[in-house]
């Protein structure tokens, strides 16, 4: 049985955990591949959104079927969000949908990828770039690590939904 695009992208989230800034906050030979997947620059900006970008441009070239994913080519979470077709925009969390939050009512947030849903006590495991191992949504961590989250949103990080980037091609 061939594994589906959302698979191999919680897996290739999977395998990137423990990658982490090197030579100061957001800067890397990796992170600097994040940032760039989505405008094509490393500026030392944050990269939870660009590790999304990342993961799906590299599932999308593991096909070669020329089916791209929808996500949003943006550094900011809720750039991102509203930047998304509605289509893809999903209601309930799902393994292999990405996982945006906001930061009260500003222009902050953050993104991880979901790898398990834990329906029953409303949380996702995710793994996120430019986060810590600390309490709570840490938006500006040092690397890529896996994180149990609350659909609700923890502290004054709420979570905006889910976005499903290959919506017809599973």
């Amino acid at each position: 049985m061939a594994l589906t695009r959302h698979q191999i992208f919680v897996w290739l989230a999977h395998n990137m955990e423990g990658t982490q800034e090197v030579g100061g906050p957001n800067q890397g030979r990796m992170v600097e591949k994040f940032q760039r997947a989505v405008d094509g620059k490393a500026s030392k900006e944050a990269y939870c959104t660009g590790f999304q970008v990342f993961l799906c441009d590299e599932v999308d070239a593991l096909f070669k079927d020329g089916i791209k994913h929808q996500l949003p080519r943006t550094e900011w979470s809720l750039g991102m969000w509203n930047a998304a077709p509605v289509r893809i925009k999903i209601q309930r969390p799902i393994p292999g949908s990405v996982m945006l939050w906001r930061h009260e009512n500003t222009q902050q947030g953050h993104a991880g990828t979901v790898k398990e849903v834990m329906e029953e006590l409303h949380q996702c495991r995710t793994t996120e770039g430019n986060t810590g191992a600390g309490a709570g949504v840490v938006r500006e961590g040092d690397g890529v690590w896996e994180r149990v989250r609350s659909w609700a949103g923890e502290g004054d990080m709420k979570v905006l939904g889910w976005l499903n980037p290959w919506p017809d091609n599973a």
